[in-house]
């Protein structure tokens, strides 16, 4: 199997939303800064916890639909299947914000660095109630797809 389908594998398997969409850059002045900080804090937090075979229960701003996704025993799984592939995370770095066509998620990108892998993306997605509805790490390209 080759790396490309392996961490989308690993992705899928973290993610409450998975379908094909457009996407549209949202200028920085118009970012919700709070939630672009949310974002980041709560990846940063599971990819640290990982690296140290920690796996944080999750609280109450999951959507429903990510709930499954982060139960101790898939954030394991997911774990060691990113480890065998990235490494453990060092760092990430904001990239940009962008929104769903038609307007139903909205995007933080990061670059992220791991001990395997120096740049890879990882992706938070909220849904418009404010929830997190996708946690993505996947090789990055400068566009998003």
């Amino acid at each position: 199997m080759n790396r490309f389908v392996r961490i989308a594998i690993a992705a899928i398997a973290i993610s409450g939303c998975s379908q094909k969409m457009n996407f549209e850059k949202i200028p920085e002045a118009e970012v919700n800064q709070a939630q672009r900080a949310a974002a980041e804090s709560w990846a940063t937090l599971r990819l640290t916890s990982w690296a140290q075979d920690r796996y944080p229960s999750p609280g109450n701003e999951l959507s429903k639909e990510m709930q499954p996704g982060q139960s101790e025993a898939r954030q394991k799984e997911t774990d060691k299947q990113l480890e065998s592939i990235v490494g453990d995370f060092k760092s990430m770095s904001y990239f940009e914000t962008r929104k769903s066509v038609p307007a139903n998620f909205v995007i933080y990108r990061f670059k992220g660095a791991f001990t395997q892998e120096d740049v890879m993306e990882i992706r938070m997605v909220y849904n418009l109630q404010g929830n997190i509805d996708g946690f993505w790490i996947k090789p990055w390209l400068n566009s998003m797809q």
